[in-house]
């Protein structure tokens, strides 16, 4: 017996060729498979970056704007119709309980920073300043940011009893750096929640404050 007729009996080499040949070709498929499925999902992560980027959002346009134009009158109608929270304001018992001065606010959160405030009075004069503040029953109450209402249009003039609408924005910058509230637009609603923060108007003469009312959230 020759040495070649003791080799054991093995596939032809073509046949092994053939399964090498088809097992590359099922790990190329396997691969273009996992790329085309990789793309889809890229693709499908850029829509929805493009969908969020495209939701409407309403941005304030100035920081504790002076004037009526501070807001836009969308912007404005808006917070009106849809407040975020409200307040009425009544004379305040401890300083002015014989008062004819009333009126409303609402207030509605635009964005991460900043709030936007539409305020109605009626039978007020001589309006010297405006505060969103702090109280939790004790005297004095502590000053989260001035709205500078005094400085706004249609609010009143001095020593005229007036009636009329005052409007602007102001963000977490203009809080009281000390104050009781932090900068952050979350806790400023915790304490709103909690059920101490006022809108506060004092007059000439009522300085401690002749109307004001607790802001209460508006969303159900």
């Amino acid at each position: 017996m020759s040495i070649i007729d003791k080799v054991p009996n093995t596939e032809p080499f073509s046949r092994v060729t053939f399964k090498l040949n088809l097992l590359s070709n099922q790990y190329y498929c396997f691969l273009m498979v996992n790329t085309i499925l990789a793309i889809i999902a890229l693709l499908a992560l850029i829509g929805v970056g493009l969908a969020v980027s495209n939701i409407p959002t309403i941005s304030a346009t100035s920081t504790n704007a002076t004037s009526t134009n501070a807001t836009s009158t969308n912007v404005s109608q808006q917070i009106v119709d849809q407040p975020h929270f409200k307040a009425e304001l009544r004379g305040i018992q401890q300083f002015s309980p014989n008062t004819n001065a009333s009126g409303e606010a609402y207030f509605r959160v635009l964005d991460d920073e900043n709030i936007g405030y539409v305020v109605d009075v009626s039978n007020i004069s001589s309006v010297s300043s405006a505060f969103i503040t702090y109280w939790d029953g004790a005297f004095p109450d502590k000053t989260i940011v001035p709205l500078r209402l005094a400085s706004l249009e249609g609010i009143a003039s001095p020593g005229e009893v007036a009636s009329g609408t005052a409007e602007g924005t102001f963000g977490v910058a203009d809080f009281s750096e000390r104050g009781p509230v932090d900068r952050s637009i979350s806790d400023f609603v915790k304490h709103v929640l909690d059920g101490n923060v006022y809108l506060k108007i004092s007059t000439v003469q009522t300085p401690s404050g002749e109307i004001a009312g607790q802001l209460e959230s508006q969303v159900e």
